[in-house]
């Protein structure tokens, strides 16, 4: 009898937990494939009344040529989205198009979500040591990569709005102050 009861708790543990991953692991309706732009997303949206502005301006980024020395602000994700993952996304498309609203404009900086389950972007992993969603900034120059470096402390942050935007506007500003040699 006692084997009976542990065998349906077990089971009911189980399920339960189940349940649970099932309902907090949403898949996104506005998947990536590829390089794409973001999307209207209801979830995403909600998280803060203005934490994706609309680009300055006419110009989307799509529309903008790079310049030839830029810094791609990329966001890696994946077919499987989480709250905390779309608030990732949300939050650094927004310090970014807030604070860089002319270097978006100017092609200086590029935003650029990409999702690696794609079979062309899988190298991403590879490339930039990526364990999970994740935000990349990539200096280029000329069509070369000068240096990339890991947001990694975005996850760190999630719990603070204005410390995650702080981090992010810092950390990009501090990439845009490249070394001019490097721009020859």
């Amino acid at each position: 009898m006692r084997k009976v009861i542990g065998i349906v708790l077990g089971l009911f543990i189980v399920v339960a937990i189940g349940f649970v991953v099932a309902r907090n692991v949403q898949a996104d309706d506005t998947l990536a494939v590829g390089i794409v732009e973001p999307q209207p997303h209801p979830e995403r949206d909600a998280l803060s009344a203005d934490a994706a502005p609309k680009p300055a301006g006419d110009a989307t980024q799509a529309e903008v040529a790079p310049a030839e020395h830029h810094l791609i602000a990329y966001y890696f994700m994946n077919d499987v989205r989480c709250p905390s993952c779309v608030k990732i996304e949300t939050w650094t498309h927004g310090a970014i198009e807030e604070a860089f609203a002319d270097e978006l404009k100017e092609g200086k900086i590029v935003w650029r979500m990409v999702n690696t389950d794609t079979k062309e972007n899988n190298h991403f992993i590879k490339d930039y040591e990526i364990v999970t969603k994740q935000v990349i900034l990539v200096e280029m120059n000329k069509g070369k990569e000068v240096k990339w470096t890991n947001l990694g402390e975005v996850w760190n942050l999630l719990g603070d709005e204005e410390k995650f935007k702080t981090y992010i506007v810092a950390e990009t500003t501090k990439q845009l102050a490249w070394d001019e040699k490097s721009a020859k």
